[in-house]
């Protein structure tokens, strides 16, 4: 199925946050940040250049979701107040990525939308994105938004929020081709905006 003018759009907002990052090299949590940013891209792009050919190409988030799932992991337990909450984040990861191998290969039709490895993984992002937000703006003295995790953690939530939808979403309306591309439209939208807001937190990011 061939790309709308949405999807160009929201592949080039991706590639944003890369831009920001040019700005000096990220470190700690961010550098975690722009990998994930960079390894997603890296799957749209196959996506897109797949399509673009009329090569079948459900079958990429199948490959590359555990290490995107283990990125966002490790990336939001570093900026996590408490010892046990880094921790539980990272020992989560191995058995995280072992539960989204067994899906994929039992349960899962890979070449179709999935309906149970990219949720669970958008859910698993979505909870270690929100929790961040919440703990540390209950915790943070100054002005939140000039903070880059706020900005980083909320476009995560927004973006991951949108993204636990999109399988289910795609598997159920793929017979109308109209109500699909309307809500493709929609979510490239919403995710745009996520990417935004991301950049904006890896732009603005301290030095240190």
């Amino acid at each position: 199925m061939p790309f709308s003018l949405s999807a160009y759009v929201f592949a080039a907002t991706e590639a944003v946050p890369l831009a920001a990052a040019a700005r000096r090299p990220p470190r700690g949590a961010m550098s975690w940040i722009v990998a994930w940013c960079a390894l997603n891209l890296l799957e749209t792009g196959i996506m897109l250049a797949l399509a673009l050919h009329d090569v079948h190409n459900l079958w990429v988030p199948y490959v590359l979701e555990p290490a995107l799932g283990a990125l966002v992991l490790w990336a939001f337990s570093c900026w996590q107040e408490s010892e046990v909450a880094r921790l539980t984040m990272r020992l989560a990861i191995i058995p995280f990525v072992g539960c989204l191998v067994i899906v994929s290969l039992l349960f899962e039709n890979r070449t179709f939308f999935s309906r149970a490895v990219e949720p669970l993984t958008a859910l698993v992002g979505l909870y270690a994105a929100a929790s961040t937000l919440i703990a540390r703006s209950r915790v943070q003295a100054g002005d939140l938004l000039r903070q880059d995790w706020l900005w980083v953690s909320a476009g995560f939530a927004l973006y991951f929020g949108t993204q636990s939808m999109r399988g289910p979403l795609s598997a159920l309306l793929v017979g109308d081709l109209k109500l699909f591309k309307l809500s493709y439209g929609i979510l490239a939208a919403l995710q745009s905006s996520a990417f935004l807001a991301i950049a904006w937190g890896v732009w603005c990011r301290k030095a240190a």
